[in-house]
């Protein structure tokens, strides 16, 4: 479909600062998930089982 008779308008920049928007709270399934998985050493265990392979960034 051909788009013709559009505007050659320029839309504005849309920008707002994230600092004034409202933060809601977590969810509860991955509030509780989060505390489980804390609990049990899950992050230690996988950077544990990952220090054999470092990570390579991209230059």
């Amino acid at each position: 479909m051909a788009l013709e008779g559009q505007s050659s308008e320029h839309q504005e920049e849309f920008w707002g600062a994230t600092r004034h928007l409202p933060s809601s709270p977590g969810h509860l399934f991955y509030e509780k998930l989060n505390g489980i998985l804390a609990e049990a050493g899950f992050d230690e265990w996988v950077e544990e089982l990952c220090s054999p392979y470092p990570c390579r960034l991209a230059s």
